[in-house]
């Protein structure tokens, strides 16, 4: 990426008030995150003697390590097996395996009753084989509650320290930082980002955006919490024993963007859940490094007028969209993706600049939003960073 090009290529657009960029996955391979090629190579077909799934619902891969409950969900990890190599042999038969697609296709069949013979052969077989009498509703339930935290695993490779990252930039993102810093000083820059990972909250942490980033969540005034733990191991060996135990107050959402810099996760990010109060209220939070979704809670008052924690409800997957056509029919759900997606909208009329790195522009409900929110505009620029071949184009 040459950024100074890019930058005096803005300084050469008149009346420039707001600058946009969208993120797609290329931005963040550079840093050691898997390509999309990477994480369907991993997901294609998993081998049940290769996950974990707690007896919480909790699962992950388990990477040549030993399962320390083998015995736990035995049904549950065949069916990740036979689901997979079912899909493979008899939907798609040979054709190359997309694990957005496959996401579209067991999300649908969780929306029906009518399946086809040969999908119905599949449940029978496997009642058969597990002696399970789920219906397919139920199969698919746990199904895709291991195989989002399976996909989310594969994204949360590194969380953010909260450490000071200050100049010289590592080299890999050195120039984009460095953009970042020159246009802070003259525009409100809007980061539209489609992933799931936090890189970009590593660079929270940055002297370029450090205390300038607004991404929608707050701690003050949250009644959310978390519990952390702090282990300590047992003379020298492997073994952990817990030595202490923190409440943390958690981030919400409060669609509050208003400093220098703002981060929209349009597709959801790995470190945030919903939290489910009572089934009457829902509110998205994010969770620090440590933090189990199995502890989460709201403090209300009580009828006596007094705090306690209320223990809410969380899903035990991230909440972060994935399939081609089921993330779109999630983009104006209301409780997160409703008003960021408007943000995004409102920042492409308002933004004379729309930068795009490491974007293929794949996703049809986004690329019908720039169509009609920037491109249709002549007198607005777009400029496309094509992170393999490493040189920009503008259109």
């Amino acid at each position: 990426m040459i950024m100074s090009q890019l930058f005096n290529k803005l300084l050469r657009t008149s009346k420039v008030q707001h600058v946009s960029f969208l993120l797609g996955s290329g931005f963040s391979i550079p840093d050691g995150y898997p390509p999309t090629t990477q994480i369907n190579n991993c997901l294609k077909a998993i081998n049940q003697n290769a996950i974990h799934i707690h007896t919480s619902g909790s699962a992950w891969f388990l990477n040549g390590q030993d399962d320390p409950n083998s015995w736990s969900k035995e049904e549950q990890k065949l069916f990740v097996q036979r689901f997979l190599e079912f899909y493979n042999n008899e939907i798609i038969a040979g054709e190359v395996f997309n694990y957005e697609k496959f996401y579209d296709f067991y999300c649908e069949l969780r929306r029906t009753d009518k399946l086809s013979d040969k999908i119905k052969k599949f449940f029978d077989d496997f009642r058969k084989e597990s002696g399970q009498e789920y219906d397919h509703y139920n199969f698919l339930l746990n199904f895709h509650d291991t195989f989002s935290q399976l996909l989310a695993s594969l994204l949360s490779i590194k969380w953010p320290e909260p450490v000071s990252l200050v100049r010289p930039y590592q080299r890999n993102y050195s120039e984009f930082l460095e953009l970042l810093d020159g246009l802070g000083n003259k525009y409100k820059v809007h980061i539209h980002s489609l992933n799931h990972d936090l890189l970009m909250e590593r660079f929270a942490h940055t002297e370029t955006l450090g205390n300038k980033l607004s991404d929608g969540f707050e701690e003050y005034g949250s009644p959310f919490y978390g519990y952390h733990t702090l282990y300590k191991k047992i003379n020298n060996y492997d073994i952990e024993e817990p030595v202490a135990h923190y409440t943390v107050r958690l981030r919400k959402f409060t669609n509050e963007f208003s400093r220098q810099f703002c981060l929209y996760k349009l597709h959801g990010s790995i470190d945030q859940y919903v939290f489910n109060y009572e089934n009457k209220e829902y509110t998205t939070i994010k969770l620090l490094y440590g933090i189990s979704n199995h502890e989460l809670f709201k403090e209300i008052k009580n009828d006596k007028g007094k705090l306690e924690y209320y223990r809410g409800h969380t899903e035990v997957y991230p909440d972060f969209l994935s399939g081609t056509l089921t993330k779109i029919l999630n983009y104006y759900r209301q409780v997160y993706y409703k008003p960021i997606i408007n943000h995004f909208v409102n920042n492409l009329i308002n933004s004379q600049v729309l930068i795009v790195i490491g974007y293929g522009f794949g996703d049809s409900k986004i690329n019908e939003i720039i169509e009609n929110n920037f491109l249709s505009d002549l007198r607005k620029k777009m400029i496309v960073v094509d992170i393999k071949k490493n040189n920009e184009s503008t259109h």
